[in-house]
């Protein structure tokens, strides 16, 4: 399998490991929450291998697979959308940027209310598909409108490298919605967590970064 419990398992540990390190690293707090990117990742890759070892049919129905189910789709789906530009809002310092990412951070929120309403309708339950997991409810639009939240401030962040680490999140979300999109929230959300060890260099040497004052 490309995809499962090992690989998220994996994963997750290997971002666990990032993830502390990076939090070591950084030195401005305004980078904080950015930096708590790898460790919230490596939460969420740790739940999806819980669900995986729970999709037999035995257990897909009991309490703790969907408490599982419901906790990995509280990061893809509710918490993500309005985290990312809300990090980015605070470690920016461009009042324009700030507006933009104050934008992106109600078009996160307006996802996450979609995402609610539907959750609280509707009992998700996972299905294998091609070698991934499927959720559900992930039209191509929403993907769309889920995307700018993260990729506006991704990509117009003061952050010295960040749009490196936006051109790769960029590049696995067309892959996810173009070769997995009946798997898009498990497959991108994958791609993601990876991708997200390249902050550890990003932030190091931002942190790392003498601020002048101009005369």
């Amino acid at each position: 399998m490309c995809f499962s419990a090992e690989a998220s398992f994996t994963v997750g540990t290997m971002l666990g490991v990032v993830g502390v390190a990076t939090l070591q690293r950084v030195k401005k707090k305004e980078y904080l929450l950015i930096a708590l990117f790898p460790l919230l990742f490596a939460t969420q890759q740790i739940l999806e291998g819980l669900v995986w070892l729970n999709m037999d049919p035995a257990f897909i129905s009991t309490p703790f697979s969907q408490t599982v189910v419901n906790l990995y789709l509280f990061f893809a789906w509710l918490f993500w959308p309005i985290f990312v530009p809300l990090a980015f809002l605070i470690a920016e310092k461009e009042n324009w940027k700030k507006w933009v990412f104050a934008g992106a951070f109600l078009i996160g929120l307006s996802i996450t209310y979609v995402d609610i309403i539907h959750l609280m309708k509707h009992q998700v339950t996972p299905s294998i598909a091609g070698h991934s997991l499927n959720y559900g409810f992930t039209p191509m639009y929403g993907n769309i409108i889920y995307g700018l939240s993260a990729f506006i401030p991704i990509f117009l962040s003061s952050i010295p490298q960040m749009k490196k680490f936006g051109a790769v999140l960029l590049a696995t979300f067309f892959i996810s919605q173009i070769i997995y999109m009946y798997a898009f929230t498990s497959v991108w959300c994958f791609f993601c967590a990876a991708s997200s060890i390249l902050l550890y260099k990003i932030l190091k040497e931002a942190s790392s970064e003498r601020e002048f004052i101009k005369s």
